[in-house]
């Protein structure tokens, strides 16, 4: 995915659209990474 997107922030910024591009990440797999960026974080 850093190859594609360039760094972690690209990955975090990018639709479900954008990760199913990548190769072996299918919808549900792009979907549940989307979930997880998503999500709020404790601190």
């Amino acid at each position: 995915m850093l190859l594609k997107f360039g760094n972690v922030k690209g990955i975090m910024n990018a639709s479900h659209e954008d990760l199913k591009e990548v190769d072996k990440i299918g919808l549900k797999k792009a979907e549940e990474i989307r979930k997880v960026v998503d999500e709020d974080y404790l601190s």
